[in-house]
């Protein structure tokens, strides 16, 4: 069943291995304005080899895959899904990940990088599909069969075949297609989501919390306040939202607010000190101290990198946070 798939549980033989320190890296795609999708495109190009995990990533839009073949595990906030031939993967925006095959075998992949809140904007999806912000709940990583979802399947292989010859016209024609698939996509994810209300589960219980930090990370939000919305207590809601995503919700605050500040950095000429305020932090100082914790580089060095580098997307290793109150984020 597709809830299995989406909302799969870690495994016995977890490909992470406890008590191991692994390189996280933050993976920011540049994306036109005009043009918000990134193809990666191929099926001779993009291997996946069986090597050891030795760093998650994440990024700042939705990731696409889709498995021609072979078959392997995805790890994703401390969770596992298996995946083979003819499957897709769904990775949201902001999700810690990787993906291994097999030992000893290597798959065969195409991925598709969109910049869903550009898209969901130009084509006014969120008129046509309610709510349209599923896309990007963290609960929805995982695997989708291309067999059992055939259409789902099809477009995106014909996406691939547009972004892989470039003949005229194909910059439009994908941009319409991505519209498409994010509605078929999000109509999926949508009905798994209200069915697994119906399961002892409490993964859902949190979604609100991330919802708020998404649209409010910008202003000082208190634990106290994020377990309301969840109807918990506030002790509960801090052993339930770090058994679920892995780290405090102090710290996942603090890592969105880094990532919007990483996004104004890039796109816009904002001092350093407007866009410490306007990512939420109250001041300068607490800001740098924050970025360099997190990403081993100041705001001012990471405008250089960023500015300086000509590729499509840029890493920057993510090291662990260090606790601070969580009373006030």
């Amino acid at each position: 069943m597709i809830e299995d798939q989406i909302y799969g549980n870690v495994g016995d033989s977890m490909a992470l291995k406890k008590n191991q320190n692994y390189k996280l890296i933050y993976r920011h795609y540049n994306f036109s304005e005009d043009f918000p999708i990134i193809g990666l495109t191929g099926v001779n190009k993009w291997l996946l080899p069986s090597d050891d995990i030795v760093f998650l990533h994440s990024h700042n839009c939705l990731e696409i895959g889709y498995c021609h073949e072979g078959q392997g595990t995805l790890t994703a906030e401390g969770r596992e899904f298996r995946f083979s031939t003819d499957d897709i993967t769904m990775i949201s925006m902001n999700t810690m990940h990787i993906s291994k095959s097999d030992k000893g075998t290597t798959s065969r992949w195409e991925y598709l990088y969109l910049d869903t809140t550009n898209l969901v904007k130009r084509y006014e999806l969120e008129k046509h599909s309610e709510p349209f912000s599923q896309i990007n709940n963290p609960e929805f990583i995982g695997v989708i069969s291309g067999t059992e979802y055939p259409s789902l399947r099809n477009i995106l292989m014909v996406m691939f075949n547009e972004l892989h010859t470039q003949l005229p016209g194909y910059k439009e024609s994908v941009k319409h297609m991505s519209a498409a698939f994010l509605l078929m996509l999000n109509r999926i994810i949508t009905e798994c989501f209200m069915s697994e209300y119906s399961r002892v589960d409490c993964r859902h219980k949190v979604y609100p919390a991330i919802i708020y930090i998404e649209k409010n990370y910008m202003n000082r939000i208190k634990t106290q306040e994020l377990a309301e919305i969840c109807f918990m207590s506030e002790t509960n809601f801090r052993r339930t939202f770090k058994s679920i995503l892995g780290i405090p919700p102090q710290n996942y605050l603090n890592r969105i607010r880094v990532k919007k500040a990483c996004d104004m950095i890039l796109n816009t000429d904002k001092s350093i000190m407007e866009i410490a305020m306007d990512a939420g932090f109250g001041d300068s100082v607490s800001f740098d101290r924050y970025f360099k914790r997190m990403l081993g580089i100041t705001p001012y060095k990471w405008r250089k990198l960023s500015r300086k580098n000509p590729a499509s997307y840029i890493d920057i290793a993510i090291y662990p946070d260090e606790p601070f109150s969580d009373r006030e984020l």
